[in-house]
């Protein structure tokens, strides 16, 4: 029986990494008695967002997701803005590929491949924000968060985790805590803080363990917060560890 699949993929992600991968990925999905259509993200803002919903809406069985965590993100996006369901594959092809390490899939293409064509399923929990905004790896505030949307897409694949680190030492001295109201389990926080996560996972930004209890399916978030009492030193290590760390 034929299976139809929608694959989008980022082809600047992790230096051209899906490109290199293509043909063979192609050829197992078409053995497997898959109709795979691949569809590029384009430059125009949330074009993989607009692909997934339109796959969604077409009532293709698997959509799957070959790039990094922005990708994943926008494949999701897409998805919840449908009303229709279709089973999420994930191809780590990216600098961190945190949710895709979070979830256990394996880096090497081959082998994520080999769990989307086994059908290995896991239910997820998905959080929404700002009303239409879905996020199922972490949401993050506070001006530390900018390093990672400033760091361009050159860039990363150029020099990889160690991009982070590079824009990050120049952002450091501009950083200034954001006052903020949480309220969370009954309980409420105000004050300034450089950093906040709203975690679905324990892994984030490329650290591991950055915040243990988290998992993506107990129902639950977990809420981490860096208070402005927080140093220089300490956000410079935050940095260092996310340009080194291994997965």
């Amino acid at each position: 029986m034929i299976k139809e699949m929608v694959l989008i993929y980022n082809p600047a992600a992790g230096k051209n990494k899906f490109r290199k991968w293509m043909r063979v990925i192609e050829e197992k999905l078409v053995a497997a008695d898959f109709n795979v259509t691949l569809v590029s993200s384009t430059s125009e803002p949330k074009s993989v967002l607009k692909l997934a919903k339109a796959a969604a809406d077409s009532g293709v069985q698997t959509i799957v997701a070959a790039g990094g965590d922005g990708t994943v993100n926008e494949v999701v996006n897409g998805i919840m803005r449908s009303d229709k369901r279709p089973v999420l594959g994930i191809l780590p092809m990216g600098t961190t590929n945190d949710y895709a390490r979070a979830l256990g899939v394996n880096k090497n293409p081959l082998d994520a491949l080999n769990n989307i064509l086994n059908r290995e399923t896991v239910e997820i929990d998905i959080g929404k924000a700002n009303q239409d905004e879905f996020f199922i790896n972490n949401a993050a505030a506070g001006k530390i968060t900018e390093i990672t949307y400033a760091v361009p897409e050159t860039k990363k694949n150029r020099y990889g985790r160690l991009a982070y680190l590079l824009d990050g030492l120049k952002m450091l001295p501009k950083l200034r805590p954001t006052n903020v109201e949480i309220t969370f389990d009954g309980e409420r926080f105000s004050g300034p803080i450089l950093l906040c996560f709203v975690n679905n996972s324990n892994t984030v930004g490329g650290l591991e363990s950055l915040c243990p209890p988290a998992k993506i399916n107990d129902g639950y978030f977990d809420l981490l917060i860096l208070k402005k009492s927080i140093t220089s030193k300490i956000v410079f290590a935050f940095l260092v560890i996310k340009a080194w760390h291994t997965p």
